[in-house]
């Protein structure tokens, strides 16, 4: 599941990635009032679920996984509210433009590190868990346990 999810969303960051590089060159106008109307319901219905999600994106990788996208997704939704202004302050499509490089860069750089550790996981080998070192006592022992 963590490696479908990551998988799938570092394509979406590639998928976001082209299509910001072809609104350079075409001559098309974002409209801000719907960016902000679906932008608005996005974010409310993201922040929703990451409420639900928040407590359990640590349990394993899956979760983790299914936090990154959620996570993601309200990252963009911020973003997109944000450029929606400056498209209406500025009357351009640039601030559109440069939130699309940035929700792409963020989604590639946080799906790439989850799809690593996935493939970790599948492949059998559990990335380092921060578990502290064992240690020995003042008695010379060997193996008191973690500390």
């Amino acid at each position: 599941m963590a490696l479908f999810n990551s998988g799938f969303e570092l394509i979406l960051g590639f998928g976001v990635l082209i299509e910001v590089i072809s609104k350079i060159f075409r001559d098309v106008q974002p409209i801000s009032s719907t960016m902000l109307i679906v932008g608005s319901f996005a974010l409310l219905a993201n922040l929703t679920s990451g409420a639900i999600l928040l407590a359990h994106r640590h349990k394993d990788i899956n979760m983790k996984a299914v936090w990154m996208c959620t996570r993601n997704d309200i990252l963009n939704n911020f973003f997109t509210l944000i450029a929606a202004g400056c498209v209406y302050l500025f009357n351009s499509k640039w601030p559109d433009i440069m939130g699309g490089f940035l929700i792409a860069g963020l989604s590639v750089f946080f799906s790439s590190r989850v799809l690593l550790e996935s493939w970790k996981h599948f492949n059998g080998k559990p990335p380092n868990t921060s578990q502290r070192p064992k240690r020995s006592d003042n008695l010379g022992t060997n193996d008191v346990g973690n500390y």
